[in-house]
């Protein structure tokens, strides 16, 4: 696909009918939502209408595919800012709302027209067949199962916490659970670079390069999550009245909880987004996936009355767990999974130093911006140099993927 032009047109284009025709679907039934019960909030709804359009033709997706990543990076930056800027000019107070949800919608439209302009010499028109646009709606239904599941999992969490606890609750929760969910988006972008990399490999034959691809990725994943894990869980009684205030000193027991979550999440995206989906294993991969979201909710309904947030916080991580649990059992026979585990238990240890100094920093500094930064730092600066210590005293072949 890469090489071959028409080739590439044909596939790109039979996509890309599928995808619009999915879009007019959506969009009909989200214009029927909008009338029909969407009077309270009938402007937003509406102004709404123009991301569910952009969604239509929004062809990132290609672009992934090609490996062409530093110009989508590059346009999305330029496009939050301007949005940030734009914000801070228009937005003034709770009545231009309006405003805030028009110029959201906008810059993602304009991403999306950005993008097509940048594909002029990329593709040429070929017309599609309809069993070329069907032989696609397969694959994407199995891919769209596992988002609905954790999407599902994700905001029925929130209403169980409403429900069994109180809405206090669910603002502990939801404060924690975002600053997980962003750090992970940094071990889940990893994914999203390799997947298109190692689904060109697997498809040439090229085993061996597949198996490097993936033991260099899960390092680095497993490297970053270690790291990520340690630092919130050491900051977080710090970072928890910095940011949210007084009032949810919960928060910095629910962060070190749900922290657990990014080197197991970083695990189930190596095995099941770089592994089992290019391999085609897309039924396993779904498995995985929908047990996952069936004990995060069955946990919930235990837990969650008795330990509120906190409950659904190690109903999560436990439901993590299981995914990424349920991937390995798929995948022991054909990877070198003990040797992946031994490679990352040394920065284990790595990570207890980082935590140490990490405290020891919030103890000297107390509770302030500053101590928090200092915290960051030092963190950062600790878990870093040691890890190159241990390359260099082991002298592993990791350090190439640094440059020497």
């Amino acid at each position: 696909m890469h090489e071959n032009k028409r080739k590439r047109s044909q596939i790109f284009w039979s996509i890309f009918a599928m995808q619009a025709g999915g879009g007019v679907i959506v969009i009909a039934i989200y214009l029927l939502y909008v009338f029909l019960f969407g009077k309270e909030l009938f402007l937003y709804s509406l102004i709404w209408a123009i991301w569910v359009v952009a969604e239509t033709v929004d062809v990132s997706w290609f672009f992934y595919g090609m490996e062409e990543f530093k110009s989508i990076t590059i346009r999305n930056l330029l496009v939050r800012v301007s949005v940030i800027i734009s914000i801070f000019v228009f937005v003034r107070n709770q009545s231009d709302l309006w405003a805030y949800c028009l110029l959201q919608a906008i810059a993602f439209a304009v991403n999306s027209l950005i993008l097509l302009v940048m594909m002029r010499g990329q593709v040429s028109f070929v017309q599609p067949t309809v069993r070329e646009i069907l032989a696609h709606v397969k694959p994407n239904l199995v891919l769209f199962a596992p988002v609905i599941s954790i999407s599902i999992y994700t905001q029925l969490n929130t209403i169980i916490i409403g429900s069994l606890g109180n809405m206090r609750q669910v603002a502990f929760y939801d404060n924690s659970y975002k600053i997980i969910a962003l750090s992970l988006t940094v071990v889940q972008s990893l994914g999203t670079v390799m997947l298109p990399r190692m689904s060109n490999v697997i498809s040439t034959g090229d085993t061996a390069k597949a198996h490097s691809y993936l033991s260099d990725s899960f390092w680095v994943s497993q490297l970053i999550s270690i790291a990520m894990m340690f630092g919130i869980i050491g900051i977080a009684s710090v970072f928890t009245p910095v940011f949210f205030g007084s009032g949810f000193e919960e928060c910095a027991v629910l962060m070190p909880i749900l922290a657990l979550m990014i080197p197991i999440c970083a695990w189930s995206n190596v095995l099941g987004l770089q592994y089992l989906i290019p391999k085609e294993h897309d039924t396993q991969y779904l498995i995985s996936v929908v047990f996952g979201a069936v004990i995060n909710l069955a946990l919930c309904a235990v837990l969650v009355k008795p330990y509120g947030a906190i409950g659904a916080a190690i109903a999560t991580t436990i439901a993590e767990l299981v995914v990424t649990t349920t991937q390995i059992i798929y995948t022991r026979r054909d990877l070198p999974l003990r040797s992946y585990i031994e490679e990352a238990l040394p920065f284990l240890v790595i990570g207890l130093a980082e935590l140490v100094a990490v405290s020891c920093t919030g103890m000297v500094f107390g509770t302030s911006l500053l101590s928090l930064v200092c915290e960051v730092v030092v963190g950062v600066a600790v878990f870093a140099i040691l890890s190159y210590l241990w390359l260099r005293l082991t002298n592993s072949r990791r350090l190439q993927l640094f440059g020497r």
